[in-house]
């Protein structure tokens, strides 16, 4: 056991300690933080720089300016040329109607026209039209074949004088046989020889006419009141067989 020492109160407690913290703290020092004083100094320009920075700016703001002027220049054009473009298709499908509805109407101008003339052109001196059909098949027959000429009763005598007198100019002497028929229209007429034939039928060439100008019209549409005719128009047709049917030659002849 250690031996106990006796307290003289030679010991001063009066003087500072230094702690033990401290002295750790002086064996490994730690950076203070920095002060206010510490802090770096704002970076400084010169006017060159600041002259050149404002320049930049300039240059960059003019061409942003320019870009965005650019833009809208371009859309407003293309906005201008959708408006033109659609204005120009109004136009030519207005046109276009337009013309449409000019040529309808001259169209059905032209078959009121005929359908008015057409019956009086038919009846306008039907025994000269008829002379002239007869004048000109005696041009084309060949030989000596005979004439069938077949035309309207009621026109069969006061034709007759004239076809003989004109078979006598042609050398047709005692070849012309004239038949009256019921079934021809006035001022029509019917020339048969051995190898052809010829026709003058003023309803057939009307319906031919008005059929041409039906097909002009744009919607091809038929008249409301289209003439309902038959047959064929004037032409030269074969007629191996001139001889008047039975029927024909009972409805009458003139020779």
């Amino acid at each position: 056991m250690a031996a106990l020492r006796k307290f003289t109160f030679d010991r001063v407690f009066d003087a500072p300690v230094a702690p033990v913290v401290e002295a750790i703290a002086s064996e490994n020092p730690v950076a203070a933080p920095e002060t206010a004083s510490e802090t770096p100094a704002a970076p400084t320009f010169s006017e060159e720089e600041l002259a050149a920075a404002r320049e930049e700016a300039y240059a960059q703001g003019r061409e942003n300016g320019i870009k965005e002027m650019s833009e809208s220049i371009e859309r407003e054009t293309r906005d201008a040329l959708a408006g033109v473009e659609n204005a120009l298709r109004e136009l030519m499908w207005s046109q276009s109607s337009i013309e449409t509805r000019a040529t309808e109407d001259s169209v059905r101008v032209a078959l009121t026209a005929v359908r008015r003339l057409f019956p009086s052109l038919a009846q306008r001196d039907p025994l000269s039209e008829i002379e002239n059909v007869v004048g000109q098949a005696m041009t084309m027959v060949q030989g000596e074949a005979i004439l069938n000429i077949y035309v309207h009763d009621r026109l069969a005598e006061p034709i007759s004088a004239r076809i003989q007198a004109l078979a006598a100019t042609a050398g047709f002497e005692n070849r012309i046989k004239i038949h009256a028929l019921a079934s021809i229209a006035s001022g029509d007429v019917r020339v048969e020889w051995n190898t052809g034939g010829m026709t003058r039928d003023m309803a057939a060439i009307e319906k031919t006419v008005e059929d041409i100008l039906v097909r002009t019209l744009p919607e091809h549409a038929t008249p409301a009141h289209a003439v309902k005719t038959g047959g064929e128009p004037a032409t030269t047709v074969p007629a191996p067989n001139a001889t008047p049917s039975p029927s024909e030659n009972s409805e009458g002849q003139h020779g």
